[in-house]
């Protein structure tokens, strides 16, 4: 502290009653003068802790210090190297230690810390912040609108926990600009790709015969595992050496980057999907590629010709697949559609009256008890024709059976199928 000056009397003599009094102001005021520039010039609290270093983000001093090192309250430690500044994280007493272990938010410290300061002001309620101080806690009623210039808005330090915003939180100026760019905002994934619902989403993506092995797929968008992805124009995909009479399963799987397909996203595989419930959709084993069509080739390793209308697939010409004398017995028939899962095939029944009335019946390989009836031929040289869809097992096959047996010749033609809604 500084010291006051002298007070003396013409001979040199002190008189101690009056000047007594007038010393002990003097006093005062360079005691206040001196914490006031200690205080106000720095803004940091001198004191007489003796710190005792711990670890980059800890030490300890004796007695119990909590209350001087409220959650949040800077501290300002001296090093070898310099001052050093981060808030408090937590404050602890050991009543067996009689120490107070004080943590930071930062690892700043060092084995050379020698002095602590606290910061002028106290964290919390009763700080003596202005009340129109944006605050990190409780509750406050910030007025006007705050731009954030240069920055991203995150937690600072010290530590405080998140609130959820309230509608009564969001300024009422802010533009249809800013409500436009929050929906954006909320309609992504942080690597750009898209937010979607409901899980299952596909739009487009329409297959169309181009070439013996090469189909085109209308542009449009698919949901994968939670993202949106988009064919932006219609994408030819060809499939190279596609082997005879096989079935085959289109796949889509993800870019490595970005939410764009492209043909090479792509592939056919002999190996059917599974349905994957959680997800909405045909997948493979491995959860990471989506179906979305299926086919079969011919004898020659070629795509048939088909026409493709809302899941349903129509051979350009049918294809032959079975001639049966009828019987009473049920026989089985393989169809000309994707196998692995069952399949809702068109099948055509041609009877041809030879001896007697026949009348054909068809069901799905394995069934008993329920069927479909066909058209049956009852006069000489007449014929019948008729499509009839009916469920396929997973191999493709249907039973055929008739209420007799006769020499009447039936032929059966596959003239599409109809593939899974969720595909």
């Amino acid at each position: 502290m500084s010291s006051p000056p002298h007070v003396l009397s013409a001979d040199g003599l002190v008189y101690p009653d009056g000047l007594n009094q007038i010393n002990a102001n003097f006093a005062d005021i360079y005691s206040r003068i001196d914490n006031a520039t200690t205080i106000s010039a720095v803004q940091w609290l001198v004191n007489s802790f003796t710190p005792v270093f711990v670890d980059a983000s800890n030490y300890t001093l004796a007695g119990d210090q909590r209350s001087l090192h409220a959650v949040g309250r800077m501290v300002r430690a001296h090093l070898s190297g310099g001052y050093v500044y981060a808030a408090v994280s937590s404050s602890t007493y050991s009543a067996v230690t009689e120490l107070t272990t004080v943590t930071l938010t930062a690892a700043v410290l060092d084995s050379t810390l020698d002095g602590v300061e606290l910061g002028i002001l106290t964290p919390g309620a009763n700080s003596a912040l202005p009340a129109d101080v944006v605050r990190t806690f409780g509750e406050q009623t910030v007025a006007g609108h705050k731009d954030l210039t240069g920055a991203t808005l995150s937690v600072a330090e010290p530590i405080q926990a998140a609130h959820a915003a309230r509608k009564a939180d969001v300024d009422a100026v802010n533009t249809k600009a800013d409500t436009l760019n929050a929906l954006v905002l909320a309609e992504h994934n942080a690597d750009g790709t898209h937010k979607i619902l409901p899980t299952g989403f596909k739009s487009g993506l329409a297959p169309a015969y181009q070439a013996t092995d090469e189909l085109t797929f209308s542009g449009g968008a698919l949901e994968i595992g939670g993202k949106l992805y988009f064919l932006s124009a219609a994408t030819n995909v060809t499939f190279a050496s596609l082997a005879a009479d096989t079935s085959y399963w289109v796949y889509v799987t993800p870019p490595a980057t970005g939410n764009t397909l492209a043909a090479g996203d792509f592939s056919a595989s002999t190996t059917a999907p599974t349905r994957n419930h959680a997800k909405a959709g045909l997948y493979n084993a491995a959860g990471d590629a989506r179906c979305i069509f299926g086919f079969i080739t011919d004898g020659s390793g070629n795509i048939p010709k088909f026409r493709y209308s809302r899941g349903r697939v129509f051979y350009d010409t049918n294809i032959s697949v079975a001639s049966i004398t009828p019987s009473t017995s049920w026989t089985d028939v393989t169809l000309p559609v994707p196998t692995g899962i069952a399949i809702l095939a068109l099948v055509g029944v041609f009877n041809v009256y030879v001896d007697a009335t026949a009348y054909p019946r068809i069901r799905p390989n394995g069934s008993s008890g329920w069927q479909w009836g066909a058209s049956y031929v009852e006069a000489a040289a007449q014929r019948t024709d008729t499509i009839q869809e009916v469920f396929t097992d997973t191999a493709g096959k249907i039973e055929v059976g008739f209420n007799t047996s006769t020499s009447n010749r039936v032929d059966i033609y596959g003239y599409g199928y109809q593939l899974p809604e969720d595909m």
